[in-house]
């Protein structure tokens, strides 16, 4: 410890502090007594400011039984896809999702599916669209839930013909809130969800984000380092308020048409290492061509869906989807040729 009292010479109390603050536990529990030999103030003190609180991280059994039986008591959230579901067992309040692929494998689509789906088991559910407009969202959902192309929805809505058949539509979205604004800090996050909550005059169960790059963080230089700072915050955001968050993420380009693994995200941040879940979408280009030439004027596409991670169960299962792309949507049966 001697080379660490060249620091404390010739600097206030709060510089050495700064200073020391973003060192390890280890060193900063070392130079405690140095710090209040120097300075003349108490240990407790020093340790406050420093943000040493070892007392908070060693737990006796019982209380991480409580913390267990806690854990155990939260709701799960499903995702009402059967390959899903069966192999996660359900998300938890506080748990970071990320759907993770290329561009153009059908990110956004499969977080419209999900929102479909899970909005029937009466989740209040939040979608930060930071790359669409919440116009577009809603002419998505409407295709999907409707079974109508994007043209004869149109076409019934400058007829003045759909307020019937939108009715049932907006009964079934109600409990959806859509924020369409692209730019967005990750501190405002918070903000945003406190005043869809009030709006809603209910708690929001789940959050979606399309897609977590969009969101702006002060202060970082590197692709990595924001991304890093996004996933960390993003966690945090989830954890301090319960909440389900589940944000798509871009893969980088050596993932392009090939079976996605979580390698793919090294160039993410710290995304692999953070989240709760990791689903990865994948299109097979060398073999895609052939199967469409029978299908392509239907619009169907097989995408693959790989459970990457998932902290609480299994991973490593990869699932065949099929988007149909006219009502943007992802079904579970078979993809036949």
């Amino acid at each position: 410890m001697t080379d660490t009292l060249v620091h404390v010479e010739g600097l206030s109390y709060q510089e050495m502090i700064d200073y020391y603050k973003e060192k390890s536990p280890r060193i900063k529990e070392g130079v405690v007594p140095l710090i209040s030999s120097q300075y003349g103030v108490p240990i407790e003190i020093i340790r406050k400011d420093l943000e040493l609180k070892f007392q908070d991280r060693i737990k006796p059994i019982s209380q991480i039984y409580s913390e267990y039986i806690n854990y155990c008591e939260k709701t799960k959230y499903f995702f009402r896809m059967r390959c899903l579901d069966d192999v996660i067992e359900g998300a938890r309040p506080g748990e970071f999702v990320v759907i993770a692929g290329r561009t153009g494998t059908g990110k956004t689509a499969l977080i419209g599916t999900l929102i479909s789906q899970m909005l029937e088991n009466n989740y209040n559910i939040l979608f930060f669209s930071l790359e669409m407009k919440a116009s577009r969202i809603f002419e998505r959902l409407a295709c999907g839930y409707l079974r109508l192309k994007r043209r004869e929805l149109e076409k019934l809505v400058l007829l003045g013909l759909s307020e019937t058949k939108l009715r049932v539509l907006l009964e079934k979205y109600n409990n959806l809130l859509i924020y369409d604004k692209g730019s967005l800090n990750i501190e405002e996050l918070d903000l945003v969800l406190a005043e869809s909550e009030d709006l809603m005059e209910n708690k929001i169960d789940v959050i979606f984000i399309d897609y977590l790059g969009l969101l702006r963080v002060i202060g970082k230089k590197t692709s990595y380092e924001t991304m890093s700072a996004l996933s960390k915050a993003t966690v945090d955001f989830a954890k301090r308020n319960e909440v389900l968050t589940i944000a798509a993420v871009q893969c980088n380009r050596t993932a392009e048409g090939k079976p996605i693994e979580k390698s793919h995200l090294r160039g993410s941040g710290e995304i692999e290492e953070d989240a709760d879940i990791i689903l990865g979408l994948w299109r097979d280009i060398s073999s895609e061509r052939e199967k469409l030439k029978s299908r392509e004027n239907l619009g169907l596409i097989e995408v693959y869906l790989r459970v990457l991670k998932n902290r609480s169960g299994q991973a490593g299962n990869e699932f065949s989807l099929v988007f149909d792309a006219p009502y943007f949507l992802f079904s579970e049966e078979p993809f036949e040729v």
